[in-house]
């Protein structure tokens, strides 16, 4: 993409993430990984512009599944501000087309370097249960963007909220189960296997895919690692999820 259409395509999303108005899918020049990084980058300046700070990042089509929706066989990134991160309560006229995922948070307390081994990058965060929201600025998205686009979108990062975080080891979150309620009752359920096979897989591609971009992970963020289930709309109510072995993470949805 020229730098006039990385421009607009960023002024077009980031309008639609401030009015949360969604645009039309396809109909911005986005036909590459590079397109779609480079306009994410494009929009999270618009944004540091208005205040807000990177917190941490979300990987995006961390299962086989999710990725045969996309028709792509990698996982993607969306840069995350502060904005995003909530204390366990949200409205939904706050968002276009939200959806739940369950998923394992890494909490960064020492920057996580490309060389980083799987043990080392265990040692370096602290996990906790987590429930990420994604919602695009494309209309009708799911399942129907492009790879390219979702990129462009910010891996369609809406809202992340998570509870404790505790040291753990890596056989600690291998194979660990998960489940969510809403209400009281059965919502999703699934395992960290979902997530490139063992979570720290994917904190271990986010670090080398950013290295590529000249960026890192730093002591101080979050990671959150992928869903654990496929995603799930939204309605009203109080949503609890619980891994074993970690502090439960709860959420409270408003009309």
């Amino acid at each position: 993409m020229f730098d006039v259409e990385i421009r607009k395509s960023a002024e077009m999303l980031f309008d639609a993430y401030k009015e949360s108005k969604p645009i039309a899918y396809g109909r911005l020049p986005i036909i590459t990984e590079q397109d779609g990084y480079d306009v994410q980058d494009a929009v999270n300046y618009l944004k540091f512009r208005h205040g807000e700070k990177v917190a941490g990042y979300k990987i995006s089509l961390s299962g086989k599944l999710q990725r045969a929706f996309f028709n792509t066989d990698t996982p993607l990134y969306g840069e995350m501000t502060d904005a995003s991160v909530v204390k366990g309560e949200i409205s939904l006229q706050d968002y276009i087309e939200p959806l739940l995922e369950f998923e394992l948070v890494f909490l960064v307390d020492e920057t996580i370097h490309v060389t980083d081994s799987a043990e080392t990058i265990m040692r370096k965060c602290r996990i906790a249960a987590g429930f990420e929201i994604p919602d695009s600025r494309f209309a009708d998205w799911y399942g129907n963007i492009s790879k390219f686009e979702l990129e462009a979108d910010g891996a369609a990062n809406a809202a992340l909220v998570y509870g404790e975080g505790r040291s753990c080891s890596y056989d600690d979150i291998d194979n660990l189960f998960g489940q969510v309620t809403h209400n009281g009752e059965a919502y999703a359920e699934g395992s960290s296997i979902e997530i490139m096979g063992h979570p720290v897989n994917a904190v271990q591609w986010l670090a080398e895919i950013l290295d590529e971009r000249g960026k890192e992970i730093q002591a101080g963020m979050f990671v959150s690692s992928g869903a654990v289930n496929m995603p799930k709309v939204i309605t009203p109510g109080q949503y609890v999820g619980q891994f074993e072995g970690l502090p439960s993470v709860s959420l409270q949805v408003n009309a």
